[in-house]
């Protein structure tokens, strides 16, 4: 008996969920989507010494293009969303500069074109399927932040 081939939408699928599951990029490790699973080990909604008091982080999302060009010009989709205490909410989606070096993973927090009064980055290392980064203010180390590789995207 003859088995029926599968269908053209069913390999596609497949074959899209098996390229999410791997690394993007020259070698480097890192994985196209990753959600904030963690602030200073507190998990989300939680609060960040960069925020105003009673104010936390809901949901923050890295987006890294699947054919990620390295050195400048390599931008990466930043997208936050905060609430504060009053209920109100505050959703950003910032293209950010970004480089990777080895397992260190650096990104501008100063969108192109801002003018920054003092540099501001998050800046760590690729573990696994996490990125462990650390937000630095005037090159003084903030909150600490746990990014975990996320299947599903950036929201629209």
């Amino acid at each position: 008996m003859k088995r029926p081939a599968p269908s053209l939408g069913i390999v596609l699928g497949l074959l899209g969920l098996a390229a999410c599951s791997d690394p993007v990029g020259p070698g480097d490790g890192l994985y196209p989507h990753y959600t904030l699973a963690a602030v200073d080990g507190v998990a989300l909604p939680a609060p960040t010494s960069d925020l105003p008091e009673g104010w936390v982080v809901e949901l923050a999302q890295l987006a890294f293009p699947h054919d990620r060009p390295r050195g400048a010009g390599s931008f990466v989709w930043y997208v936050q969303l905060i609430r504060g205490p009053d209920n109100s909410t505050n959703l950003s989606r910032t293209h950010l500069e970004y480089g990777v070096d080895g397992n260190q993973v650096s990104i501008n927090l100063c969108p192109p074109l801002a003018l920054c009064i003092a540099p501001t980055e998050l800046r760590g290392e690729i573990s696994g399927n996490e990125l462990l980064l650390t937000h630095y203010l005037a090159n003084q180390a903030r909150s600490n932040y746990r990014f975990i590789e996320d299947h599903s995207g950036i929201p629209e």
